[in-house]
């Protein structure tokens, strides 16, 4: 981003900064002054893009870091449950303890660890915040715009030293020159060319921000559609066949919990945020055993998945 105010041309400006008129009866004090005048404005921004970059260097370290942390955590993740970190709890359940309830104990233990975490999702959760470390380091500039600070301080500073060198050649031979002495017309060259070529240069960062930064928006605009069109609710229909042993409703369970209690041969389970369910229905026979049948199903945004269980001793 480029500085503020770095283009104000009023008469108080150009006073505050040393760009009053110039006084013919004194030539060389008034280019004299000038001339410092032209350096400062320089040095100005050379300070102002140093003491910037180093505050989008600390913020840009900081999140690239951070990013890194969590993509390692991540890959660390299958690692780890690999090894058996992560290791999933085995219940038991003895039939001789359990009884003649053993089959509604398993429907219970099934119900509570079917709710348990899947610690395997703690990889996405980490790359998902490192993505979005990244999204933000991009759509403020940090990391670009500490590059483009470090090349425009480098390219003013190279414009200062190069202006310094003419600006002692120019007034190496004045005694040989009477003419530009008497009307310094080379050397109000020199300074106008000089503080152009600064002005470019700020110019330059602001527009290479400007693209940037509408570049970022345009992203973040189709980035937050696309999210909208891939969040969209989408649906299931779930057709159940019961066996002629099956007798009374079916619960429906959608990944572990259940939803509700199907009398009919057919329902429907509306506003399902997209990705991969299991599609479980109970019933019991005409002996009061439990019989199940499930499904794994894919839901994309916006649309119906359709599943037909059949359900039978």
């Amino acid at each position: 981003m480029a500085r503020e105010g770095a283009t104000v041309t009023n008469n108080d400006a150009d006073k505050k900064n040393g760009f009053e008129g110039f006084d013919h009866a004194n030539p060389e004090e008034s280019l004299n002054h000038l001339s410092g005048a032209v350096r400062k404005k320089a040095e100005d921004a050379i300070g102002w893009y140093s003491k910037n970059r180093k505050l989008k260097k600390k913020f840009a370290g900081l999140i690239r870091f951070s990013a890194i942390i969590l993509i390692s955590l991540a890959g660390l993740v299958p690692v780890l449950q690999g090894a058996g970190v992560f290791g999933e709890a085995v219940i038991v359940i003895k039939a001789t303890a359990a009884g003649e309830n053993a089959e509604q104990v398993s429907d219970i233990v099934g119900k509570l660890t079917g709710n348990r975490f899947n610690w395997s999702h703690l990889g996405y959760i980490f790359a998902a915040l490192a993505a979005a470390l990244i999204g933000i380091d991009k759509f403020f500039g940090l990391s670009s715009g500490w590059i483009r600070y470090i090349m425009t301080e480098l390219n003013i500073e190279r414009a200062l030293n190069g202006f310094e060198i003419d600006w002692v050649i120019a007034n190496a031979c004045l005694d040989q020159d009477p003419e530009e002495k008497r009307c310094p017309k080379k050397r109000f060259q020199l300074l106008k060319d000089f503080m152009e070529r600064v002005d470019g240069l700020i110019e330059d960062e602001t527009m290479q921000w400007a693209t940037e930064f509408q570049g970022a928006l345009a992203i973040l605009e189709k980035s937050i559609a696309e999210t909208r069109k891939a969040s969209r609710p989408g649906s299931i229909e779930v057709t159940i066949q019961k066996g002629k042993d099956i007798q009374g409703s079916v619960s429906l369970l959608l990944n572990g919990q259940e939803r509700e209690e199907v009398i009919g041969e057919s329902t429907s389970i509306s506003r399902v945020a997209p990705g991969q369910y299991e599609v479980r229905i109970i019933g019991k026979d005409n002996n009061n055993k439990t019989v199940q049948a499930s499904r794994m199903i894919n839901v994309v945004a916006g649309e119906i998945a359709k599943v037909t269980l059949k359900l039978e001793k």
